[in-house]
């Protein structure tokens, strides 16, 4: 028997159905309009019939909605999460993969067997939007999903602090140092992320070992400015006055920056002691390590 709390239903669960429709009639229409003409109809029909599908077994599922926690508050079955998912990311464009918003936003894409599959997507079509998104509600990053978006992150850093590219700037929270700050900013196993960080190269540790230090200097000129103020430096891990340059988002806490920061020596420290252009980013590190410790 039902309780009330599972047989109340919140607006954002009602709306859901008409929202995950208005999604499979979009990519329908997608599917006719790509490709050559010959072929537009045969995409389309496949599309709508692999999303009709997962629709039409949709009103036999309402009482099972206590069971679907691991889809959010979404009243949808599995088999419309993964027909809707497989489909887009069969197509593989950014134009495509932004219909899996309501879904990524849901939760209904995490824990799933088709995830890392829509993470490798992501990655190849380089939708940053989409991957802030992805890491913002993800229940949780294994070994190979957080060393893929680390790679990719670290990367297109270095790509463009070396080539500015000519296209209009992010919209605010969008850039990739938002992205290396969410990664950080999550949930964390030292155990495996040492082995991700292990797979880094020592060109991307250094990297990111920039990045880290950046918000520590962010955390340090906030205290500085709290003594010239005379209230004294904060003791806690507040980030709410911190901005580390990363184009808003989440602020990494100074205790999240510091597990990393000790994982990422654990793991490269004895290539960073020999590889000459670490050493001023190692000497900065133990600067502040000596002077606000």
């Amino acid at each position: 028997r039902a309780t009330p709390e599972a047989r109340a239903e919140p607006s954002e669960g009602r709306a859901a159905p008409k929202q995950l429709k208005c999604t499979a009639e979009a990519l329908s229409r997608s599917a006719a309009a790509a490709g050559p003409a010959a072929d537009r109809h045969n995409a389309g029909a496949r599309a709508g019939a692999s999303v009709a599908a997962a629709l039409d077994g949709e009103s036999q599922l309402s009482a099972s909605r206590a069971g679907s926690h691991s889809r959010g508050a979404l009243d949808v079955s599995a088999g419309f999460v993964a027909a809707v998912c497989n489909r887009c990311v069969e197509a593989g464009s950014a134009r495509w993969l932004r219909l899996l918003r309501p879904l990524i936003e849901a939760g209904a894409l995490s824990g799933g067997a088709h995830e890392s599959q829509l993470l490798a997507a992501l990655c190849d079509a380089r939708e940053l939007e989409m991957l802030l998104l992805y890491v913002r509600h993800s229940a949780d990053l294994d070994a190979a999903g957080l060393l893929a978006l680390l790679r990719l992150a670290l990367h297109e850093r270095k790509r463009v602090a070396a080539a500015p590219p000519p296209r209009p700037p992010p919209k605010m929270g969008e850039s990739w140092e938002a992205l290396l700050d969410l990664l950080v900013c999550a949930p964390r196993n030292d155990v495996f992320l040492l082995q991700a960080l292990r797979w880094l190269s020592l060109e991307d540790a250094l990297v990111l070992l920039s990045r880290l230090l950046e918000l520590f200097s962010s955390y340090a000129g906030a205290w500085r400015l709290a003594g010239a103020c005379a209230s004294g430096p904060p003791l806690d891990d507040d980030s709410s006055s911190v901005r580390g340059g990363g184009g808003g988002g989440c602020t990494p806490m100074l205790g999240q920056l510091v597990g990393w920061t000790n994982v990422l020596l654990d793991a490269h420290a004895s290539q960073l002691l020999m590889h000459a252009p670490a050493h001023d980013a190692l000497q900065q590190l133990g600067k502040l390590a000596r002077r606000h410790v």
